[in-house]
């Protein structure tokens, strides 16, 4: 699609012009700067053929002869690639939505002409070659080709015969090929609906040949379109404006001529220039005409429309002679000119390199955090790279992200454009802050047949909480649920007035959902769960399969849309409903038996005395400040589950206990076992 910036440039050209039906009116416009040109193969190849075009994307494809090989580069941002065709010359190249398409003059096996061969490129690699001209076809030679809409390929050739002067050729892909009459050098252009126009020369002259609109493959006479037979014309180049109107280029004596069918025929050209020769023309999607010719040892072009066509510039001053031009437009009025120059070929355009910048919003919030992207890039763009710092990448030129987990993260945007990629990638920071409201369970360890297993689960929420639901999924093959309860929770002193549990009992469906609320009966009190972090709102109790498979885990995860009827994970807030985070799903480790086994032991009991309570904390202390005996259970005493003993656990511990701090990892507040991994040797039977 073009963009705001491309029409823009082809409205800038038109603004002043005066439209005369059938010639083209002169108003000054410039190019913007050429890039220095760029050296394509090495001089000692000895490059005379080549051609040029923009595929559907805007990469620049070039086709040109290595030697006695033909070979074709694809620059740009979409795909890049170098490709070797084999044996062959005189490349000719055509695009569709569809693919690209090459017809180009091959070797006849086993005999000394030459056929006109046909490769498409439909994703990454050009197809085998495909013998389009008739296996008796004399020695083919100048092919050209061009793509109906419909992707139909057709190719016009000179087909040459000792003695004899040369012979127009046209074939439509899966029609049978025809013979147009006498000629040289056709140019070829197709309109929208697929009827074909041949143009040739016919001793000096330019003939047009034109396709029956009623019988495809048939043409009538072929008509002298430039009745110059003292003055010789050079290859005729013509091109299709808007899929209907037909442009037609030539030198003769020096004079660079312009003709349209705008009348019925192309009998009154404009005189673009005088002093050039080799004309060659192109006309981009969006209706820019861009017309090269050389001068001397100089190239000269002008850009502008079939109606608005200023005076030609001057875009390639050189000391060796710069020769055969092909020109190519894209959809942003950019100009790309291939060239040869001492044997070699060279390639440049006026395609400034892009500017990578962009906004975002918003640069900062709680994780999930969803960020929309504004691409606010400058110069023309077809390409976007976007890397947002967590592994995620787009090429959409306007992304949405979203960030699940908290943290900094750096965002970076490159563009391409024809001009080629940004040298400096845009780059940008957002901050994605822990969860206000969030939901989870937390991970447990048992042993194969172990029963009454306690898995927590917390909540962080900002805002006073009238009540909530769970819901979870779990593994009835691994995990029996007995129950879910509130007891040993912070939930304890505030006394919810209603809590139902539902466990499903179809092994099909296997789910837990429960519905927890605090003052539904009179007299109302206001109960409300306060605010907090990682509180404990439940502990799930489950068995474990005597068959569950040591080594391994099962998960228990809480997910929405759970049950019948199905319900989500909420928060109840005066009176609404908020859907919290949802954290990863609970692990249940599955432990090996050991010999000695580890003995259970309950989170925070560093005494070992069956209780949590004040001497606990005294115990920590004790034994890190006054040498006093250490713990009997270390993962006991290490109240935080952090892996290590130290006065965090005690300060923990007594958080909890007076102050109704968080309440300890598992195993607690049943025995159990430790579900981390760490340094701290198990607690053993004694």
């Amino acid at each position: 699609m073009p963009t705001l910036q491309s029409r823009f440039k082809l409205i800038r050209l038109i603004i002043s012009s005066i439209l005369v039906p059938g010639s083209l009116v002169v108003s000054p416009f410039t190019f913007g700067q050429f890039t220095a040109p760029e050296r394509i193969t090495a001089p000692n190849e000895a490059t005379t053929s080549f051609d040029q075009g923009l595929d559907f994307f805007g990469n620049l494809v070039l086709a040109h002869e290595e030697g006695a090989q033909l070979a074709v580069e694809t620059l740009g941002g979409h795909f890049t690639d170098h490709a070797a065709l084999g044996e062959g010359m005189e490349p000719r190249l055509a695009f569709s939505p569809l693919g690209a398409f090459i017809a180009y003059s091959a070797p006849s096996p086993g005999s000394q002409n030459h056929r006109i061969v046909v490769r498409t490129r439909t994703s990454n690699a050009w197809s085998a070659a495909h013998s389009f001209s008739p296996e008796d076809g004399g020695d083919a030679r100048v092919p050209a080709i061009q793509v109906t809409r419909q992707g139909i390929h057709a190719v016009a050739w000179e087909r040459r015969a000792p003695g004899a002067s040369p012979r127009i050729w046209f074939r439509r892909s899966g029609a049978p090929a025809v013979e147009i009459g006498q000629g040289e050098a056709p140019s070829l252009a197709i309109e929208g609906s697929g009827r074909s126009h041949i143009f040739f020369l016919r001793q000096g002259d330019i003939f047009h040949a034109k396709e029956s609109s009623t019988l495809p493959g048939s043409f009538g006479p072929a008509v002298n379109v430039t009745q110059t037979p003292l003055l010789a014309e050079s290859p005729p180049s013509s091109a299709i404006h808007e899929q209907r109107r037909i442009l037609l280029c030539f030198e003769r004596e020096g004079n660079i001529l312009l003709a349209n069918d705008l009348a019925g025929d192309f009998s009154t050209p404009s005189r673009i220039a005088t002093g050039g020769a080799r004309p060659a023309m192109a006309i981009s999607p969006n209706g820019a005409l861009s017309l090269v010719f050389e001068t001397g040892t100089d190239l000269k072009a002008t850009l502008g429309t079939t109606f608005l066509l200023p005076p030609p510039v001057t875009v390639l001053t050189s000391a060796a002679k710069a020769r055969r031009p092909v020109v190519a437009v894209d959809s942003f009025a950019n100009t790309f000119v291939a060239f040869l120059r001492d044997g070699a070929l060279y390639s440049m355009s006026n395609a400034g390199v892009p500017q990578a910048s962009f906004e975002a919003d918003p640069l900062r919030g709680e994780a999930p955090l969803k960020v929309a992207f504004l691409d606010r890039s400058s110069g023309d763009v077809t390409a976007w790279a976007w890397e947002f710092g967590d592994g995620g990448t787009s090429s959409e030129q306007n992304p949405v992200h979203t960030y699940e987990l908290s943290g900094q993260y750096s965002v970076r945007l490159r563009v391409t454009g024809p001009g080629g990629e940004s040298p400096i990638a845009s780059e940008k920071l957002v901050l994605v802050l822990d969860p206000r409201n969030e939901m989870h369970a937390i991970d447990v360890a048992a042993f194969p047949g172990q029963e009454k297993v306690h898995i927590p689960v917390l909540a962080t929420h900002a805002r006073a909480a009238q009540g909530f639901t769970l819901a979870a999924v779990y593994d009835p093959e691994v995990l029996t649920v007995r129950e879910v309860v509130y007891d040993e929770t912070h939930l304890n002193g505030i006394g919810p007035e209603l809590f139902a549990v539902s466990v499903s009992d179809d092994p099909a469906e296997p789910f837990i959902t429960a519905g927890i609320l605090f003052d539904v009966t009179e007299p109302f009190d206001g109960r409300v769960l306060p605010p907090g972090q990682n509180h404990r709102i439940a502990n799930i109790i489950v068995n474990v399969s005597p068959d569950a498979r040591a080594g391994t885990f099962t998960p228990l995860e809480l997910m929405n849309q759970v049950g019948r009827p199905p319900l989500n994970n909420i928060f109840t807030i005066n009176g609404f409903t908020l859907l919290p985070v949802l954290g990863k799903p609970a692990k249940v480790h599955i432990r090996r038996l050991s010999f000695p086994p580890p003995r259970f032991f309950r989170r925070g009991d560093a005494d070992s005395n069956g209780l949590v309570n004040l001497t606990d904390g005294i115990t920590i202390l004790s034994y890190l400040f006054t040498g006093d005996k250490s713990p009997a259970c270390f993962d006991a005493a290490d109240v935080t589950d952090s892996g290590s003993v130290d006065v965090s656990d005690a300060a923990f511990l007594l958080n909890f206990l007076f102050k109704s701090g968080e309440y300890p990892p598992p195993p607690f507040p049943d025995w159990g076992l430790d579900p981390t991994d760490d340094e701290l040797t198990d607690c053993l039977l004694r």
